[in-house]
């Protein structure tokens, strides 16, 4: 098949986002680099096919037929695979830059490619499972690399470059939840413990200055590290800690996007010593905390 495409911007309900179909239209990518002014909530049907999205920032929570809603707060990145038609609700925050990439892969074009049906080699099972099947899991350096340089080609790349980058990508997506990768989203966790890891989040974020340790959190939570730990990686896809580190420095790009705060005072807000919070600053952004709020700044001077 050839590798044609067009873009188009398309918002249906959801963010706006830069589409191009690729491959005779057995691929799509779809990008997405926008804030909320307010929550949003989109509830639109997903058919037969495997999607692959990409968490770069932002916060969600997802929910695909029966399957448990996940809660997005960290990059991730996430597989679902349908049969027939699925209810997919997807809720975003407010003020929070969401950056998503979303590859869309025709049915037959996956059973070509992996050489049988997908949902054996994704959940190393004998007979078909019950869809639609969901997998998350943390995003490794690799992916986060290729996503954020498809989100930076705009919608006037050139088309096969961009379906090759979506390309390697899917492999590397894919080839994190082969077989050994994270456990299939079952609903294995009970309603109490989806609460006790929400309220060890909570505590978390209000005491981010300076946060407990795992054994405190847990006690307080009433359960053990062990159990907090993987419950965590259930709901959010990643530890506790990477989770909060993840929100200070979220928490932090919006304050500098605001342009109010010396750069001083955000990592003083988000419990950061100056010269770490810089380092980790640029290692998550690529980019200085000072270069981005210098931008903030003119921003504001050109208002």
């Amino acid at each position: 098949m050839g590798h044609g495409t067009f873009v188009e911007r398309r918002e249906s309900g959801g963010p706006t986002a830069d589409v191009s179909r690729h491959l005779g239209g057995a691929l799509e990518v779809a990008t997405v680099d926008t804030i909320y002014a307010a929550p949003h909530r989109v509830v639109e049907p997903i058919r037969d096919g495997l999607r692959l999205l990409v968490v770069l920032s932002g916060e969600m929570c997802l929910r695909v037929g029966k399957v448990p809603a996940l809660e997005i707060g960290v990059p991730t990145c996430i597989v679902v695979l349908a049969e027939g038609e699925h209810a997919c609700e997807r809720i975003f925050a407010e003020h929070v830059p969401f950056r998503s990439v979303l590859l869309t892969l025709d049915p037959d074009l996956v059973r070509r490619e992996l050489g049988g049906e997908p949902w054996r080699w994704l959940a190393n099972a004998e007979i078909s499972p019950e869809y639609p099947l969901l997998r998350s899991g943390s995003l490794d350096a690799s992916a986060r690399a290729v996503a954020a340089q498809l989100l930076a080609l705009g919608r006037h790349a050139d088309p096969f470059y961009r379906c090759a980058k979506a390309l390697e990508l899917a492999a590397l997506v894919l080839g994190r939840f082969a077989v050994k990768g994270p456990s299939v989203a079952r609903g294995a966790m009970s309603p109490g413990e989806r609460e006790m890891v929400r309220r060890a989040r909570d505590m978390l974020v209000d005491a981010m200055h300076a946060p407990p340790d795992i054994a405190t959190l847990a006690r307080a939570c009433g359960t053990n590290p062990l159990k907090l730990n993987r419950g965590f990686h259930m709901l959010y896809g990643t530890t506790p800690y990477a989770y909060l580190q993840e929100h200070r420095l979220q928490t932090a790009l919006r304050l500098l996007s605001g342009g109010a705060r010396s750069v001083g005072q955000v990592a003083e807000e988000t419990g950061y010593s100056r010269t770490h919070f810089a380092n980790l600053f640029r290692r998550r952004f690529g980019m200085m905390p000072r270069d981005l709020l210098r931008r903030a700044e003119g921003h504001a001077d050109d208002a």
